[in-house]
């Protein structure tokens, strides 16, 4: 009877760690496919990412944020967005797309205001006034010291 209950821990351990691993890779794959699906103006798929339902809107959905770092739903509550972009470009530690800082601040409990939230956060970004921030490529946003000590 022992060894039972045993394996019936080591089955919901393993169980939980696959649930895990779903909820940081599998369903930001399924959100992204279905957000490129709306964007090209094709159906969705017919299979549903799991905690979505056949009414999810693609536009209501998160955009994909890199599995290598994960985001706290807590991680940037209560922060600037300033303060909460800093924190999750030192995270990462180089450029990435605007649109993945957006969505991990979004994830990461932070408050994006405006009709446009990327457009207000860009904004907001772009005039700060200790000018941290700055665009690589177009479309990639990092911060400005991450190349302090390049040759100029």
């Amino acid at each position: 009877m022992e060894d039972n209950d045993h394996l019936r821990k080591t089955l919901e351990h393993y169980r939980q760690q696959r649930q895990q691993k779903m909820d940081e890779v599998i369903r930001p794959l399924d959100l992204m496919i279905r957000q490129l699906e709306h964007d090209l103006g094709e159906a969705p798929s017919t299979d549903i990412p799991a905690g979505a339902t056949e009414n999810s809107t693609p536009a209501k959905m998160t955009l994909v944020v890199s599995p290598l770092f994960s985001v706290k739903p807590d991680e940037f509550f209560a922060m600037s967005q300033s303060d909460a972009a800093k924190a999750y470009l030192r995270k990462v530690g180089h450029a990435i797309p605007f649109d993945e800082l957006v969505a991990a601040l979004q994830k990461g409990g932070a408050t994006l205001g405006g009709a446009d939230p990327k457009k207000t956060l860009y904004v907001s970004l772009a005039r700060n006034p200790r000018k941290e921030f700055v665009w690589p490529s177009k479309d990639h946003i990092s911060l400005k010291e991450f190349y302090e000590n390049r040759v100029k």
